[in-house]
């Protein structure tokens, strides 16, 4: 489950792009990037609505699931579904200015 999680800390670490704010993540990911189904959504949902998370990224194969506990809990998230890791790191990874970039050189 928290692959997606780590490979994009990874990324932000290598590239030194800060994560956007209050935001969360949950997938499992394929050695090609692919997002692939969680379970514990309900309880991953919940934990994310009460530590002020705006905006979750869970697999595409999970959206079914996902939707059922959005009518059942009415959960005031933004919920991205992702079949892919790079849309994750597209939208959560801050761009670095390059002058910033030279200075943390």
């Amino acid at each position: 489950s928290a692959g997606t999680a780590l490979c994009c800390a990874i990324t932000s670490a290598i590239t030194r792009a800060p994560f956007k704010p209050y935001v969360a993540m949950t997938g499992e990911i394929t050695l090609r990037g692919r997002v692939l189904a969680v379970g514990g959504l309900k309880e991953k949902l919940i934990a994310a609505e009460q530590h002020e998370i705006k905006e979750v990224f869970v697999p595409a194969e999970n959206r079914e699931e996902v939707e059922k506990l959005q009518e059942e809990l009415s959960l005031n998230l933004t919920i991205h579904f992702v079949d892919h890791v790079q849309s994750v790191l597209d939208v959560v990874l801050v761009p670095v200015p390059e002058t910033s970039k030279k200075k943390r050189n």
